[in-house]
């Protein structure tokens, strides 16, 4: 009976306990696979254009060769572009690719998109503030982004991301005056914690301060 009452009272705190424990772990998985899945499916469509010895080839066969070479290729490629030599390579694939209408709104396109990316990866999240988001009455967490000029009044204002709750990859880019913002104490880890539970790690920050 003690076993009947336990599983009652308890089995449905268990399940939600194993889902959120599971879950995370078995979408990572997933994903981890389908990249490395996608890289190499890359390289040996690759390979098959060139004549190479069976032992070469059978190398690359192996999962997860395609998708550390794409690594290796990606980061050479970022050390040669921060170089003279391939700087300037750069310059002339780009003024190639700038010839033609088509091409040039895709390339710079593209461009701004992981230009801006790589400008702000360092800076776009080093500030957690609270904003009055969706009104006046009621403050939400955001991440200062960047700022501008407003078309109004002339005054400074300031971007900022506020993300949805349990899903940060979406959300809202708010410019908002900066009297409006208030600072807050959470670190951007602390924040997305919050942001990624829904706000049941909120104990859990207070205990580890």
């Amino acid at each position: 009976m003690k076993l009947f009452h336990f599983l009652k009272n308890n089995i449905k705190k268990y399940l939600l306990f194993g889902i959120a424990t599971f879950v995370p772990f078995y979408i990572t998985v997933i994903v981890l696979l389908k990249i490395v899945t996608f890289f190499d499916n890359i390289i040996k469509d690759i390979m098959k254009i060139f004549d190479l010895p069976p032992i070469v080839s059978k190398f690359f066969a192996y999962p997860g060769v395609g998708a550390l070479l794409c690594l290796v290729f990606l980061i050479l490629i970022g050390f040669l572009s921060r170089q003279y030599f391939g700087n300037t390579l750069m310059h002339v694939v780009e003024k190639v690719f700038t010839l033609f209408p088509i091409s040039k709104q895709v390339y710079l396109s593209v461009k701004k998109m992981t230009g801006s990316f790589i400008k702000n990866e360092e800076q776009k999240y080093k500030r957690v503030v609270l904003v009055p988001f969706p009104h006046r009455d009621v403050y939400a967490i955001g991440f200062l982004t960047g700022e501008t000029i407003s078309n109004v009044d002339g005054k400074k204002s300031y971007y900022v991301y506020v993300p949805t709750a349990i899903n940060p990859t979406s959300g809202f880019l708010i410019s908002i005056d900066k009297s409006l913002i208030l600072e807050s104490d959470l670190s951007v880890e602390d924040a997305f914690s919050l942001i990624l539970s829904g706000g049941m790690a909120a104990s859990k920050i207070s205990e580890s301060r």
